[in-house]
């Protein structure tokens, strides 16, 4: 059974995101050798999540990209990324066959975290479209049926339940 777009004009096409949920993400992110992590803006109770998550990647060799504005939430806690680049510069990128940061492996996945359902949406198209090779996933707690896999519209504590289970597992 498909899940439902967070926002209902949201019209993906035939290809659409699985659902996601701790275990299969806790998985992903086993599987995955060299993860690239964008981090855009956040809501408040997803700030601490965020930043054991951010650390997670880190230690696992990821590549964690910032938006300007998840580089200023993070600024004063000392979580510092490979790269401060837009949204929209870092997807025209992907788009463009970038698949690594000098000196590290190329990237096998992409997961965003943070922005604005809508934005983040469009961006997701555009990989969908120009970047075939990257599994994408969307850890914001609204449906992006864009990406291969996202949350199918959880409760806000629901979310949180189960982003601490994959913190507790990788």
């Amino acid at each position: 059974m498909s899940v439902t777009p967070w926002q209902i004009a949201n019209v993906p096409g035939h290809i659409v995101a699985k659902k996601l949920k701790a275990e299969k993400l806790v998985e992903i992110l086993k599987e995955s050798a060299h993860p690239l992590l964008i981090v855009g803006k956040l809501e408040d109770y997803e700030l601490e999540i965020a930043k054991t998550f951010i650390n997670k990647i880190k230690e696992k060799d990821g590549t964690v990209v910032f938006t300007p504005i998840a580089n200023k939430t993070f600024l004063e806690d000392g979580i510092k990324p490979d790269m401060i680049l837009g949204l929209t510069e870092v997807t025209s990128k992907l788009s463009r066959g970038w698949r690594n940061v000098e000196g590290k492996e190329s990237f096998d996945l992409l997961i965003y975290f943070g922005g604005y359902y809508y934005h983040q949406s469009q961006m997701l198209s555009a990989i969908k479209h120009y970047a075939t090779d990257l599994k994408k996933i969307s850890l914001n707690r609204y449906h992006q049926p864009n990406a291969d896999y996202s949350f199918a519209n959880p409760r806000e504590q629901r979310w949180l339940k189960e982003m601490k289970t994959v913190l507790e597992s990788i």
